[in-house]
């Protein structure tokens, strides 16, 4: 079933082919370790990324139900760059930041709405969320266009500006020298192993994702040991972040990333930690051609499948890969006219997946083409179909984001372009605050 909404304003705000094969390097990267203050935060709880999972898949877990919009009202400074959202006992947390790092947070909550914090951060990267909403101010020497990640100790992991990885803790902090990509994000599995994009080049003019660089490796630090993998040849990992899951069911995380040259554009891949490319898509044929990954998840067909998005700058084409035994990624499904990203922007937040609908079934939520509109995906029978629409009014700015509520709903949250957030929950959400 379809279902159309035409939303009520929410909150009235001004901050409102031949892809090569990847070569493993088996380096060791200098590692310094210096004693003395630290910014260890053994009081987190909990932390919330921009991409939602700490792994890079943009997957929200939770059940949302019969979507209602919510009405309120607060104030800011600009349009945001960045939309963030986390769970807090009275309901949740929104945080906008600027492009000048001026954010602004407010806390949710059916029937109102009120402010929660007001900071100003370095400009250019996503803030971090923690425990219940709060902004984390990163150390001083952290890469402004990024931002840190926490291990389950509480300990804070970030990339510097000089390009390494520093680890916090207890005893000190310890430096890797692992030339991070400055706008990498930073993964953590569940063993407390971090994963950043490495090596950074300008080796590949497409230059839509905020600047002319790109990644052309990534490195895995466990402990105090470093494993690097360079990538052969011309090719680049065009994008900010890894998806870090397992796709093919042997209890082995891959590392999936899209890996673009000059000569064929771009192809998704995935590798083994160590290098082996274990799955290859199709490339898109020529230079300059982006395919944008965004989630790995069941989105209705019966078996988890990866979700793309194909040019999103010129007729947006959403893919579900299957991941095909013969080591071939390919499209089961395919439906054009989205988006998930502006060209230009570091913001590569723009497509997520979750339940919204409550129905059990997974959506990818994504814009249409013009971002009046966001529409929650799925796959039957290999279509793509529209679960929901939501008509928004106004171009949709920044990021699409969600929270599960401390009170249990799936939430969905979306900024637009006459300085609106409008915010979308089921219906039961404040009958279960009311009861």
């Amino acid at each position: 079933m379809r279902t159309t909404l035409t939303p009520l304003l929410v909150a009235i705000v001004l901050i409102v082919a031949a892809c090569s094969d990847a070569e493993p390097s088996a380096t060791s990267s200098s590692v310094t370790t210096s004693s003395g203050p630290t910014t260890t935060m053994t009081d987190v709880e909990a932390s919330t990324p921009s991409f939602l999972q700490f792994d890079g898949n943009r997957l929200i877990e939770g059940s949302g139900g019969e979507l209602a919009p919510f009405v309120t009202g607060g104030r800011g400074v600009q349009t945001p760059e960045w939309v963030m959202a986390a769970a807090n006992p009275a309901g949740f947390v929104v945080a906008l930041t600027a492009a000048d790092g001026e954010t602004r947070s407010f806390v949710v909550a059916p029937p109102e709405a009120a402010p929660f914090e007001r900071l100003t951060l370095a400009a250019g990267g996503p803030p971090l969320l923690i425990n219940e909403g709060v902004v984390l101010v990163p150390p001083d020497d952290a890469s402004p266009l990024t931002s840190p990640a926490t291990l389950s100790d509480g300990s804070l992991v970030w990339i510097t500006t000089d390009g390494d990885l520093s680890l916090d803790r207890s005893a000190g902090t310890t430096s890797f020298e692992v030339d991070a990509l400055r706008d990498s994000r930073v993964l953590v599995d569940d063993r407390d192993r971090v994963l950043i994009l490495t090596g950074p080049t300008d080796s590949y003019g497409h230059g839509v994702l905020g600047d002319g660089i790109e990644a052309s490796g990534w490195a895995i630090v466990d402990g105090g040991s470093t494993e690097s993998v360079s990538l052969a040849g011309d090719d680049v990992i065009e994008g900010t972040s890894a998806i870090w899951v397992d796709i093919d069911g042997d209890g082995e995380r891959e590392v999936i990333v899209t890996v673009s040259n000059s000569a064929v554009g771009a192809a998704v891949k995935a590798y083994s930690e160590d290098g082996q490319l274990r799955y290859s898509g199709p490339p898109i044929g020529q230079g300059n051609r982006w395919r944008h990954q965004i989630a790995f998840a069941d989105f209705g067909a019966g078996r988890p499948q990866l979700a793309i998005v194909t040019t999103p700058h010129i007729g947006g084409i959403v893919e579900f890969y299957d991941i095909n035994g013969d080591g071939t990624m390919s499209a089961d499904a395919r439906k054009s006219e989205y988006t998930s990203h502006g060209i230009g922007s570091r913001n590569l937040d723009g497509g997520l997946a979750g339940d919204f609908d409550g129905d059990g079934i997974t959506e990818l939520v994504v814009s249409t083409q013009d971002r009046m509109a966001m529409v929650g995906l799925i796959n039957q029978g290999g279509e793509i179909l529209e679960a929901w629409r939501i008509d928004l009014e106004s171009r949709r700015v920044a990021n699409p984001t969600a929270a599960v509520a401390g009170t249990g709903e799936l939430v969905l949250i979306v900024v637009t372009e006459d300085s609106a957030i409008r915010t979308f929950w089921p219906e039961s959400f404040a009958v279960n605050r009311d009861a």
